[in-house]
């Protein structure tokens, strides 16, 4: 166990964790990814909240080029 009453920074060119399970409880949690951040898992991934890409939202967004039937609409507007 590690325990700070203050806070704890890690800093490394690299940091791994191998774990069968990790679980945290936070008031808020970032990730600030000067690349790529890449989440992935058999149970997927959920939010509370909105989640988006670029300017488009999730829950929100519009489509193109929408018609009713069986046929794809074009991409989100953004």
């Amino acid at each position: 166990m590690i325990h700070s009453p203050t806070s704890i920074t890690l800093e490394a060119p690299s940091i791994s964790m191998q774990a069968s399970s990790v679980t945290t409880t936070t008031g808020s949690y970032a990730v600030n990814a000067l690349q790529t951040a890449q989440f992935t898992g058999g149970g997927g991934i959920s939010a509370d909240g909105d989640i988006k890409a670029g300017s488009v939202s999730l829950q929100d967004h519009t489509h193109k080029g929408v018609t009713t039937g069986n046929g794809n609409t074009g991409k989100p507007n953004s």
